[in-house]
């Protein structure tokens, strides 16, 4: 059974902890609109629901500030792909200085690469997935490089070739069809 929209949230401004939004452009709300009052010097409303009623509020707290909004918004992108949904988390994210902890690329455009990373004490597994239907050249590119490290291939345990700099780990690998790739990244010195 579809799920229906609740309504549209409309960005009211620019603002730094919304860079990817600009004003006038909407995102989608999903099951329910709560509504804020503004309290502290500050506090501004950035998005406004169709009834006018403040959406999405920024206000600065201690040494910090936060940003809240009043609806699902996550839940309305994974159920209607709006765009700027999207941009809403993504310019979150950026705003925080949050960076992924691994990126995936494709040679081909039309061939969807995951990549998923896990951490553990001394070490890190990167799982590489060729979502498509066709083989491609998969690039992974790992943050927090520059440490002394090897890498295992898990299914043969033979050494994996990445390419090193201060930042990160850059491996690459063809990848047939639904072939997923696991890799043990490992500190050689503590």
């Amino acid at each position: 059974m579809p799920i229906s929209k609740t309504g549209i949230i409309k960005v009211d401004t620019a603002h730094e902890s919304l860079p990817l939004l600009k004003a006038g452009e909407k995102l989608d709300s999903l099951f329910f609109e709560e509504s804020f009052d503004l309290i502290g010097k500050g506090s501004r409303v950035l998005a406004e629901f169709e009834s006018g009623k403040p959406a999405v509020v920024y206000a600065p707290y201690g040494k910090g500030s936060a940003v809240i909004a009043g609806s699902f918004l996550g839940s309305a992108y994974h159920h209607f792909k709006n765009p700027n949904n999207g941009k809403f988390f993504a310019g979150l994210a950026e705003w925080l200085k949050i960076e992924k902890p691994v990126e995936a690329e494709s040679s081909d455009s039309d061939v969807l690469v995951e990549a998923r990373v896990l951490e553990g004490d001394g070490y890190r597994l990167l799982f590489g997935f060729n979502r498509g239907e066709k083989k491609t050249q998969a690039r992974f590119i790992l943050g927090a490089g520059g440490r002394e490290v090897e890498a295992l291939e898990l299914e043969s345990n033979k050494a994996v070739a990445f390419l090193p700099d201060k930042k990160r780990l850059i491996f690459e690998k063809a990848l047939e069809p639904g072939e997923a790739w696991v890799v043990l990244i490992k500190r050689t010195k503590p």
